[in-house]
């Protein structure tokens, strides 16, 4: 595609990402209200169905732009039904299960009709075979959220194996990715999630006393934040985005699908478990985790760390050695670090990715030094 035909993010966008910066507080809500597996397992389940319904808009976005009314009407209608989702996620299991799917489906039909208003000639032969499995699957989502509990979680996450299905199925069409803009908005969805984390540490710190312990809680909470942003938008955003320049036709939406609309879900999901254990931690920085707790701080690392190992290979071919290291030896550490205060434990896990970090940024100060092991050729492989 001309990059003269390429988009920048509009205000409109932005202003309609606003909603989704609630909905992952909610969602950390929920996490928090019932932190055992099962509610975890819910809130991620939760997310995975927002989520999905994001992605529908920025791939419709991507094609279209928003300077159209109809576009405008609908991103609108879309928060107004967002926001009703956002509301009623910690109910979302309960009595609040009927409205949540309720406005999914809204805001899930409007992002199918804007889908198909807005394809152009070639897009329409894939959006005719992609839409109707949309449709489908928020149907089936509505069906879990008119039954109790379990059956709901798991018509919801049917519904959520219908919408890959329909990713699957489209896969051979040909999208015309706008690559700017594409890698922009799954860049600002990750800027939002990091943002919760932001916010669990002053929620965390609220009401503490002032002093050094509060000091060096704040401090290594907020690096231990940095790092994973530094740990996106570093090198790896922009390799990824290129890789994508790189590609046309299906093969350019095969990829666009796997390295950001699948697997930006596990970063996100990381940073969002991670965030519900860093308020645990800066509430109580000299307190011992609970192994559950324990686990998804690990947990969350590590699934922000594989998921760009999974990209790279997606990309490259090559599994990154730096970020599998890293992912293995924070697992180690949780695994031992039984004993070990909360802030002390994040502060280790902290100092492992700083030097994964510091590491990487001198490997690619060298030409030559790869940065991962390659498991077969690939001509369009980067090192």
């Amino acid at each position: 595609m001309a990059e003269s035909e390429e988009l920048s993010v509009s205000p409109l966008e932005l202003f309609f990402d606003l909603v989704f910066v609630f909905a992952i507080t909610q969602i950390v809500t929920l996490i928090e209200h019932d932190l055992s597996p099962a509610g975890v397992a819910k809130g991620m389940l939760v997310l995975a169905m927002i989520y999905w319904g994001w992605s529908m808009f920025t791939w419709t976005l991507n094609a279209v732009g928003t300077d159209r009314m109809d576009v405008r009407l609908g991103l609108l209608v879309a928060m107004a039904m967002s926001l009703l989702m956002a509301r009623v996620i910690p109910e979302a299991f309960g009595d609040g299960g009927p409205y949540f799917v309720g406005a999914y489906f809204v805001f899930r039909l409007v992002a199918s009709i804007l889908s198909f208003r807005s394809a152009s000639r070639e897009r329409r032969q894939v959006v005719v075979l992609f839409v109707p499995l949309t449709l489908l699957a928020s149907t089936v989502a509505v069906v879990g959220g008119l039954l109790e509990d379990p059956a709901r979680t798991w018509i919801w996450l049917a519904s959520l194996l219908v919408d890959l299905g329909a990713s699957r199925a489209a896969q051979r069409g040909d999208w015309q990715i706008r690559a700017g803009h594409f890698a922009e908005r799954y860049g600002l969805l990750v800027i939002i999630a990091l943002g919760e984390s932001i916010v669990a540490i002053g929620a965390g710190i609220g009401s503490s006393r002032v002093g050094l312990t509060l000091g060096a809680t704040l401090v290594i909470a907020t690096l231990a934040t940095s790092l994973l942003w530094w740990s996106y938008f570093d090198w790896v955003a922009e390799r990824v985005e290129s890789h994508l320049r790189s590609l046309s036709g299906a093969a350019q939406g095969g990829f666009a699908r796997d390295a950001y609309t699948i697997l930006h879900y596990p970063l996100v999901a990381g940073i969002v478990l991670f965030a519900v254990v860093v308020a645990e931690i800066t509430a109580h920085p000299a307190e011992q985790l609970e192994p559950l707790a324990r686990t998804l701080l690990a947990l969350g690392f590590a699934l922000v760390l594989l998921s760009f190992v999974v990209s790279a290979y997606r990309a490259t071919r090559r599994i990154p050695y730096t970020r599998t290291g890293a992912a293995i030896a924070i697992g180690l550490v949780s695994a031992s670090g039984a004993s070990l205060d909360g802030l002390i434990l994040l502060g280790i896990d902290s100092a492992i990715i700083l030097a994964m970090l510091a590491y990487e940024t001198w490997a690619h100060q060298e030409p030559e030094r790869p940065l991962g092991i390659r498991l077969r050729p690939n001509s369009r492989g980067q090192r």
